[in-house]
C-alpha cells in the first residue's frame, strides 16, 4: 500500500463516539422539536419556494398548452367552415347558371 491509501484506511477507520454523544444528540432533537414554528419555517424555506415555483411553473405551461390546443381546434373549425362556404358557393353558382340557361338568359351580361 502507499502512502495514500494507508492515510485514508487511518482517516476512515471506525472511532467509538464520546461519551456524552448520545445526551448532546438528544438533546439537539428537544431544542428542534420545542423550536416556535416560524423558525422551524423558515429552515425549509428555501425548499417550499422552489416547490411553490415548480407548481407555478407547471400550472403556467399546461394554461400554454390548452391555449394552444385551443387556438388549433378553432383554427381546425374555422378551415372547415371555410371549405364548406365554398363548396356551397360553387353549389349556388352552378344552380344559378342553370336557371340562367332554363330561362334563356344564357350568357347575362355582367355575368360569368
Amino acid at each position: 500500500m502507499d502512502l495514500f491509501e494507508l492515510e485514508l484506511e487511518r482517516r476512515l477507520a471506525r472511532r467509538e463516539p464520546a461519551q456524552d454523544f448520545s445526551a448532546r444528540m438528544m438533546d439537539r432533537i428537544r431544542e428542534e422539536a420545542d423550536a416556535s414554528p416560524t423558525t422551524a419555517w423558515g429552515r425549509g424555506s428555501r425548499t417550499k419556494t422552489w416547490s411553490w415555483a415548480l407548481t407555478g411553473a407547471l400550472a403556467a405551461s399546461l394554461a400554454a398548452g390548452m391555449f394552444v390546443q385551443n387556438r388549433r381546434v378553432e383554427k381546425r373549425a374555422a378551415e372547415q367552415a371555410e371549405t364548406q362556404l365554398m363548396e356551397a358557393l360553387f353549389v349556388t353558382g352552378e344552380k344559378i347558371q342553370i336557371a340562367r340557361t332554363r330561362a334563356g338568359g344564357g350568357d347575362a351580361p355582367g355575368g360569368n
